[in-house]
């Protein structure tokens, strides 16, 4: 892996993409059950890895996996995709699930989601939340994204793909 991939909360991990099945294999080690990528199918590809790579290199290893893409830079899909990927990585987490979140590098995407699925869990601030992601994990987490998806009447959220 080539960066560190961080516990975060009890059966919740952010960091960058599994690149190689050694990669998926470490993960399967920390006990990680379920895999959510956040990059658009377009950007693995830009990594040297199809869709069906990485699905296959998951179920291998015996992981699932899951992806609700987020263009990396891109405010607008920050604040639409943000609100889908937590819930799904509540849903994860209540099932009993471990689960790694990722996107390219794991600075910014992941850590973002990550930070919005703590406030949610633990009832918490946006800032104690994305204070939190920072000290585990060196990161950026968009916490005006975090802010909208906490202050989002939950009726208007699709958690749909």
């Amino acid at each position: 892996m080539r960066g560190a991939f961080d516990l975060i909360d009890e059966r919740l991990w952010v960091g960058p993409a599994p690149f190689t099945p050694g990669d998926y294999r470490k993960l399967v080690d920390l006990g990680i059950t379920h895999i959510l990528c956040l990059q658009p199918i377009n950007e693995s590809e830009s990594m040297g890895l199809s869709d069906h790579e990485i699905r296959d290199s998951a179920k291998q290893a015996g992981l699932s996996f899951t992806r609700v893409p987020i263009k990396n830079f891109d405010r607008f899909s920050m604040l639409e995709e943000v609100p889908k990927a937590t819930i799904k990585v509540l849903e994860l987490l209540s099932r009993g699930e471990s689960v790694y979140i990722h996107c390219g590098a794991g600075i910014n995407r992941a850590p973002t989601v990550a930070a919005a699925v703590i406030a949610a869990r633990h009832s918490i601030s946006v800032k104690a939340a994305c204070d939190w992601i920072s000290r585990l994990h060196p990161s950026a987490p968009d916490c005006g994204a975090v802010q909208q998806y906490i202050e989002a009447p939950k009726s208007s959220i699709d958690s749909t793909n």
